[in-house]
């Protein structure tokens, strides 16, 4: 799941892009899993799989560890910039299948 922070509240409007997306972190290049989705409801749910590839032959199952962010993104675009908001988790295993409790409480410089 992905929360997020009670003080961001305010500056985030129903329907706002939210990009959650899976990184290598031993392994350059882009996400090799992401999703978009907006905000509503919180906490919002979702699941990463091999299907949201952003690479043919470059799956989430090929990768031992990765990371996983969630960032709201004001101007709707995929690229990070100033100001959005964002979570980050540690490295973890994702054939392991546990659930992620995410929540947004960081801000972009």
């Amino acid at each position: 799941t992905v929360a997020l922070d009670p003080r961001f509240a305010a500056r985030v409007a129903p329907g706002t892009s939210v990009f959650i997306y899976a990184k290598a972190p031993d392994a350059p290049g882009p996400p090799v899993a992401v999703m978009r989705t907006v905000t509503g409801d919180w906490p919002l749910h979702f699941k990463l799989d091999d299907s949201m590839a952003m690479m043919p032959g470059r799956k989430l199952s090929d990768f031992d560890t990765v990371t996983v962010e969630a960032r709201i993104s004001a101007s709707g675009d995929a690229t990070a910039q100033s100001g959005d908001l964002y979570a980050a988790s540690a490295p973890l295993h994702p054939r392991d299948g546990k659930a992620l409790a995410l929540t947004i409480s960081m801000e972009k410089p």
